[in-house]
């Protein structure tokens, strides 16, 4: 039930994917009617504020009524600041992946006028998630467990797009919630313990700050810094 947000120019997505043939309408608060008409309304309301486009979705094997899911929107709306019967929207469910979930399409501005400006960070986004686990009796998720050790912020597994990025999530997901290192050396141990190996080589940067990479086979996976936010 983590929220997937997205802020496209327009509602372009409307007829071809949100509303396409299949779909079944939640609600919203424009008219109901051909999802071309439907989409050029909310662009006409953003007046080029542009649109944010968000997926909620069950885990896979539960399935929610229509009308629970509109309630489930319509809290997610105002978990993220923005009040319900005053923003422009539409939502759409889709059964046909493998989980049950809904699109929403949000013009950037109110109904009159003003700029909206949801609240979209991964904290509050974490947190809006947790509440509405709860509130629906969903099994919340081990990264909102505080005796399981984890990575600070969570990590997304829509944002795992490649298969070596898979595999050192997984090996780091295995590590933090079993050996608990405490130091990088610990992790660097943990890492060279996983099957196939996963190195980390530091490099300094023109500002002669000093950065990590990740790699696995010999791919790349992603740099930064790494300091304190690895300690318990």
């Amino acid at each position: 039930m983590r929220a997937h947000n997205t802020f496209p120019k327009t509602a372009g997505v409307l007829p071809d994917d949100d509303l396409r043939d299949g779909a079944e309408f939640i609600g919203g608060t424009i008219l109901r009617a051909d999802p071309v008409f439907m989409r050029d309304r909310l662009d006409n309301l953003a007046d080029g504020a542009g649109v944010m486009h968000m997926t909620l979705s069950l885990p896979v094997g539960l399935q929610a009524s229509r009308e629970t899911w509109h309630a489930i929107v319509m809290a997610q709306l105002h978990l993220i600041g923005l009040p319900a019967l005053r923003t422009p929207w539409v939502a759409a469910r889709h059964t046909d992946a493998n989980c049950d979930h809904v699109h929403v399409a949000i013009a950037l501005r109110g109904f009159d006028g003003s700029r909206l400006r949801p609240e979209t960070g991964d904290i509050r986004t974490s947190r809006n998630h947790q509440m509405l686990t709860r509130r629906l009796g969903l099994p919340v998720p081990d990264y909102f467990n505080a005796q399981i050790p984890r990575l600070d912020p969570p990590i997304i597994t829509r944002r795992l797009t490649t298969a070596p990025k898979k595999r050192l999530s997984e090996a780091l997901r295995t590590i933090f919630t079993t050996e608990r290192p405490r130091t990088l050396g610990d992790l660097d141990r943990a890492l060279a313990r996983q099957s196939p190996a996963i190195l980390r080589t530091a490099t300094q940067n023109t500002h002669g700050t000093t950065s990590h990479l990740f790699s696995l086979d010999g791919a790349k996976i992603f740099g930064g810094e790494l300091g304190p936010a690895w300690e318990p």
